[in-house]
């Protein structure tokens, strides 16, 4: 099992407030008004009680950290377990059916229904835990995506909508879906 790494107060509260900046700067960018409070903004509540939950279970409050957890799954249907690590700057555009399971760096973005998980059965642990992924800063996982598995995703790495990464992924690329192959059958002739 990994070893948790303790978080101090001051860095959950660093992370919250890049998480907040980088949440303004999107809502700015896709001409949505900004809501009176964040914490009634579902993509920053979800994030905002996962900090939270990550706090709790790395400072040992386990069963508190896991009944934040299942706040956050029942008010936002976000499955954000208090384990996962990441760094600031995260952005989730849609907290309804996310999932993330792992670690990740600064910046990371996550677009609807994506998901970041692990192996059911995996013993590797490549540093987010058995069967988990690792993934590098400014990362995009886009919408219906997903990383699947003990591996790493590079730095500065776009996943496409629709893709699933189950090998490494090295810095610097963009991972795309294979065109999709139409066969007509035998009926339809």
């Amino acid at each position: 099992m990994t070893q948790v790494t303790p978080i101090d107060l001051a860095t959950t509260r660093g992370r919250l407030a890049a998480d907040r900046t980088r949440l303004r700067g999107w809502l700015r960018e896709y001409h949505q008004s900004e809501p009176l409070c964040l914490l009634l903004e579902t993509r920053y509540l979800c994030v905002w009680l996962q900090r939270w939950a990550h706090w709790l279970h790395c400072c040992g409050h386990r069963r508190i950290a896991r009944l934040v957890y299942h706040l956050n799954l029942v008010v936002t249907g976000a499955d954000l377990p208090p384990s996962s690590d990441i760094g600031g700057g995260w952005l989730v555009t849609a907290p309804v059916a996310v999932t993330v399971c792992g670690k990740a760096g600064r910046n990371f973005s996550v677009g609807t229904l994506a998901g970041l998980g692990g192996e059911m059965g995996s013993v590797e642990d490549r540093g987010a835990g058995p069967g988990l992924p690792v993934v590098g800063d400014n990362v995009t996982i886009g919408a219906h995506a997903g990383v699947l598995g003990a591996l790493r995703v590079g730095n500065n790495v776009t996943i496409a909508p629709g893709c699933v990464v189950r090998k490494d992924v090295p810095d610097d690329s963009v991972v795309e879906p294979s065109t999709p192959r139409v066969r007509v059958s035998r009926r339809a002739r």
